[in-house]
């Protein structure tokens, strides 16, 4: 037993701490400590191995991120400088066509046709309809209204739309009968007065 004492008793000079009387440690040192008397400095401290491994995988982690943000964000850079490059062209080339085009006055507004536009409404339907009910050509229509009767297919497909003038002409067709239409057409056909 006495050379079990005086190799423990090495050992703890060894490794810089002090054993009580009996080979053991003295009462009311913690073994839990870090530091004191029965500190090993060979041996790991677990919660510190496990912060660094913590903090390792989590800057593994961290750089596989960062690096698709960043290559996400490079790619953004890159069109946002084509799109400036993009409106630089597009501003300088649009400079460019309002120095070589001539300044050119405002053209008159159609007096006739805001005029008729205010006091009549058209639809092409209802003028199809009419012409339908009243048994006229196209061309015998166009010859009343003012017009020629491509001017009114035109009108009823919705391709146009009747001009002042013969807007009013369309709209006075509107209440006339048949007999007085064709009575129309015959003074016009004939060269007499409508």
């Amino acid at each position: 037993m006495d050379s079990d004492l005086a190799d423990l008793r090495r050992k703890a000079v060894a490794l810089n701490c002090d054993t009580g009387p009996d080979g053991f440690r003295p009462y009311g040192d913690d073994p839990r400590s870090s530091s004191g008397p029965w500190h090993n400095p060979w041996m790991p401290n677990i919660a510190s191995v496990l912060k660094a491994e913590i903090v390792r995988l989590a800057r593994k982690e961290l750089r596989g991120e960062v690096d698709s943000i960043r290559k996400a964000l490079a790619a953004a850079r890159a069109e946002s400088a084509a799109l400036k490059r993009r409106v630089s062209e597009l501003e300088r080339s649009v400079r460019q066509s309002a120095r070589a085009a001539p300044a050119r006055p405002p053209s008159p507004p159609a007096v006739e046709e805001a005029e008729g536009a205010d006091k009549f409404r058209f639809r092409a339907s209802g003028m199809a309809s009419n012409r339908k009910r009243l048994g006229l050509s196209a061309a015998d229509f166009g010859l009343l209204v003012g017009a020629s009767g491509q001017s009114v297919y035109a009108w009823e497909q919705g391709k146009a739309r009747p001009r002042g003038k013969n807007l009013a002409a369309i709209a006075a067709l509107r209440g006339v009968g048949k007999r007085e239409v064709v009575e129309r057409l015959a003074a016009l056909k004939s060269g007499g007065p409508s």
